[in-house]
């Protein structure tokens, strides 16, 4: 059952402390296997498991005012997005806001940015004038619908809302309760401002609806001027005060609420608009401030989640304060002992954080690994080309023909020409001659050496890619490196001496040109001989010179020509292991630069801060404790990262960072049994000897309540104030906490241990902000319309103000010398207020109705026009200002700026 204990001072370490008591050393586990050990640890509760201690005949709606309202809804569904995966059937969730800004939260279970649908869980509303919401006698109902008060017909849909279109019907027959937390600020604006009637519509909205209507419990969820510290200042605190007066007579029954609203039956109660209201201030009770207004809401926030879960612990919680008592009291001064508020701590054990964590350093270990040093042992077989000898094996590989033979060249005469006239055979034999040079040489053997080459090319690319990739592959990139800088050195050697064999070649090839001229034109001169019968034996002797040159001159074109291809082909293949070693080399400072970019990230997840009621387990000895359990070899783990990706080529394009996320996202799964464990897991693991209550005790220190109260002001010195203790575990049905003493709740959330302290029955008077108020109240009141409800506005003159504005907007006007007042209807007269702005500002002033009416028709044109065109309208009246002005006139425009002033304020 829940625990009531009367509430004493917290000594715990404070919201601005992160978890890891000294005590507690997680690398030194009690037993073998650090308490329940790797068999002892039990897998997260399934998604889709119900939530055994939710009541779904509960229903449960939140409704929030303004956009701290919206603020913290926001974040209550997103407690609920991780906790349930959503917003569960038996809550409802309605915001109403003027301003249509998008708020987010962030789920971190899911990684998803949570926001209020529109129309389904945001409404706007219609921005809100000043002197609508400090609402003129006769609660114009033209203002008030275009106020945020137009609530009636909002509220309207909360039947249909909260039953999702079906669960409510059953609700009514199996009579269900129905709790709704209110949400707003006491600083002013758009909550403050609705904040009184929306409870009463709520309230008789309800009351409607029978059976569930008359279980119901309206509870304010409220925001104190504390919590915007940044912008805190006296019209806040004035406001604050102003609606503390309102709501403390409306509690102690001392205040009738009565309201008209467009289209519908006026409000008339005497019940108090909350049962209770749990309140949320910038400082706790220990005196430490809260670090921003977001840490205020994501308190109210989780403690409405929490509460909003637990149809048991609101039950039990509730039955003991009727038991107790302790909310039917009041101060001396005459405020309601109806307040409460909650303090919250947590033990959260971040899954994905130690996962992320561990793989970032493991990532680091596979980069050293992937970048050490080559074992000098180790050597590996060079590119075939760059040893000794190998470029004549490699023209004589190039020299090889079709059929796998080396190509060689006889260019003997036929037989036919020696039948030639003697004449003849010289211009015959010579376009022989040119005929094989063209045919043979350069179309036939020329083209099947360039065939060949080719296939040498990719067959020793092949060899030396599938070399280079098992290098990297086996993630040793030194040694790929020093193998590729060696390759490159040989190559670089055999691409001289095949620059020299080519010039040498090339040299010999010209003289044999030369010299095959030369016995050409010998074999064209030979049939000139004076003999005939010598000239036939001339000309064979000039031919078989002839022929001898030309196959001289063909062998040393297939030379090369072999060389030619020879050297283009180390060539390609030093380019290409150049490439590889600048892309290597790219690869390499890149997985340096990667490195870097994991050690600040490595340092910013530590740095992380949690909330100010959250511990983190997530400290560096519990980060070593899993990195020892779970990190493997980092080189074995570097190859698999290598083998997941799409080729460390590839590598060289990407950022540090993209690197550097592929090896976590690789060595993620390694590590993928700690998304296994629950936050009660790590705590049996690594402190088995420490029982569930010393944790609670811890716990219950640590949650300092969100007040900042004087308790010398408080009865017995807070004596009587009701403390109650509720639990959220991942599931209360398997928790190592079941049997504490407390009430557990299933939050499904398997990182978090939260205890929420509630405490109850302090009055607004015993707040040490409420001093502050007051005095703000004191400053502001006589001369800046407060209260939004009628019978707490100050009967203040107000004549001057108001003749002032109905001159603006012309329900006051001049003719010469006398003023009148001009009625709404055109068919009645104006009425005469005097002869002289002294006299008629006089008449004025005694004339209540005509005050009430011009006031009313001037909020009405505000709200037609809008705030900023009527704020205008003033300002261009107060600037005609001058000189020249009289005393009284210089004073009907001051009294005109001030109302300008409250009218751009709000």
């Amino acid at each position: 059952m829940t625990t009531s204990t009367t509430s004493a001072a917290q000594n715990g370490a404070g919201i601005d402390v992160l978890f890891w008591p000294d005590e507690l050393d997680p690398t030194a586990p009690p037993g073998a296997d650090g308490g329940a050990g790797a068999a002892g640890l039990r897998a997260a509760p399934p998604q889709d498991d119900l939530e055994t201690q939710l009541a779904l005949n509960q229903y449960v709606a939140l409704i929030g005012w303004g956009g701290t309202g919206k603020e913290i809804l926001t974040q209550v569904k997103a407690r609920f997005c991780e906790s349930h995966g959503g917003v569960p059937d038996h809550v409802s969730l309605l915001s109403f806001d003027s301003a249509d800004e998008v708020v987010t939260a962030y789920d971190h279970r899911n990684s998803a940015v949570v926001t209020l649908e529109n129309g389904r869980e945001f409404f706007r509303l219609e921005q809100v004038p000043l002197a609508g919401i400090k609402r003129n006698p006769e609660r114009h109902p033209e203002i008030v619908e275009r106020l945020g008060l137009d609530v009636l017909n909002r509220m309207q849909c909360l039947r249909q809302l909260l039953g999702r279109g079906e669960g409510f019907d059953s609700a009514l027959r199996t009579n269900a309760t129905i709790k709704v937390f209110i949400v707003a600020s006491m600083a002013g604006g758009q909550g403050a401002g609705a904040l009184i009637d929306a409870a009463y519509v709520v309230d008789e909205k309800l009351a409607e609806l029978g059976t569930l209507g008359d279980s119901r419990t309206i509870i304010g969820a409220l925001l104190l001027p504390g919590a915007f510290r940044e912008h805190e200042g006296q019209q806040m605190r004035a406001n604050a005060r102003s609606l503390v007066e309102e709501v403390n007579a409306l509690m102690l029954g001392k205040q009738r609420f009565t309201a008209a609203y467009p289209g519908s039956e006026p409000v008339d109660s005497v019940e108090p608009p909350f049962d209770y209201a749990l309140i949320f201030d910038g400082i706790d009770e220990n005196g430490r401030n809260w670090p921003s207004q977001g840490a205020v809401c994501g308190l109210a926030a989780q403690t409405l989640w929490l509460l909003a879960s637990s149809a048991v612990g609101m039950h039990q919680i509730n039955s003991m304060l009727n038991k107790l008592d302790v909310l039917t009291g009041h101060s001396e001064a005459g405020y309601g002992s109806y307040l409460g508020t909650a303090g919250q701590a947590t033990i959260r054990f971040p899954r994905h954080e130690v996962v992320e964590r561990c793989s970032v350093r493991h990532s680091q270990a596979m980069i050293a690994a992937l970048t050490a040093p080559r074992d000098p042992q180790q050597t590996l077989p060079l590119s075939p080309w760059s040893a000794a000898g190998a470029l004549s094996a490699l023209r004589r590989q190039v020299q090889t023909g079709e059929d796998g033979a080396p190509i060689t060249v006889t260019l003997t005469a036929p037989a036919a020409l020696d039948q030639l006239p003697v004449e003849e055979m010289p211009l015959r034999a010579r376009g022989y001659v040119d005929s094989f040079f063209r045919l043979r040489i350069s179309e036939k053997y020329f083209a099947q050496m360039k065939s060949q080459a080719a296939t040498l090319a990719r067959q020793h690319a092949h060899e030396l890619g599938a070399q280079l990739n098992s290098l990297l592959t086996a993630g040793r990139f030194d040694a790929a490196r020093h193998w590729l800088g060696a390759n490159i050195v040989a190559l670089e050697a055999q691409v001289r001496t095949l620059a020299q064999e080519q010039a040498r070649l090339g040299d010999e090839v010209q003289q044999q040109q030369q010299h095959l001229q030369s016995a050409a034109e010998a074999l064209e001169r030979a049939p000139e001989g004076i003999i005939p019968f010598l000239r036939r034996g001339a000309v064979r002797s000039a031919l078989s010179t002839y022929l001898a040159e030309a196959n001289t001159l063909a062998r040393s074109l297939l030379e090369q020509r072999a060389t030619d291809l020879a050297a283009e082909l180390v060539r390609q293949q030093l380019a290409w292991l150049q490439t590889q070693a600048r892309t290597l080399d790219l690869l390499i400072a890149r997985l340096h630069q990667a490195h870097e970019w994991l050690t600040t990230h490595e340092a910013a997840l530590a740095g992380r801060s949690e909330g100010g009621v959250e511990r983190s387990l997530a400290r560096p000895a519990l980060i070593d404790y899993f990195y020892g359990r779970y990190a493997g070899a980092a080189a074995a783990d570097a190859q698999l990262a290598i083998a997941q990706g799409s080729g460390v080529a590839r590598w060289a394009q990407q950022s540090p960072e993209q690197i550097a996320r592929h090896l976590m996202q690789s060595a993620a799964a390694t590590f993928a049994p700690i998304l296994q464990c629950t936050v009660e897991d790590v705590l049996q693991l690594l402190w088995g000897e420490r029982s569930a209550e010393q944790w609670v005790e811890r716990l219950k220190a640590w949650a300092a309540a969100a007040w900042n109260i004087d308790r010398s002001l408080l009865k017995s010195g807070g004596a009587a104030l009701a403390s109650f203790f509720t639990i959220g575990v991942p599931d209360a049905a398997a928790s190592i906490f079941a049997g504490c003493g407390h009430t557990l709740v299933s939050t499904r959330d398997v990182e978090r241990i939260i205890v929420l302290r509630t405490v109850y029955g302090a009055s607004f008077d015993a707040l040490k902000p409420f001093v502050l108020w007051q005095r703000a109240y004191e400053r502001l009141a006589s001369h800046r319309p407060l209260h939004v409800l009628r019978d707490f506005h100050r009967r203040d003159d107000r004549s001057e103000q108001i003749f002032a504005l109905g001159l603006v907007f012309d329900s006051i006007y001049q003719d010469h010398t006398w003023y009148y007042h001009r009625p709404a209807d055109p068919l009645r007269q104006p009425i005469r207020l005097g002869n002289g702005r002294a006299n008629a500002l006089a008449a004025f002033h005694q004339r209540s109705d005509l005050q009430r009416d011009v006031m009313s028709r001037i909020e009405a044109q505000i709200t037609a026009d809008g705030v900023s065109q009527a704020a205008a309208r003033i300002e261009a009246w107060v600037n005609e200002g001058g000189a020249g002005d009289d005393e009284m006139l210089n004073r009907l425009r001051v009294a005109a700026r001030a109302y300008l002033q409250q009218l751009r304020g709000l």
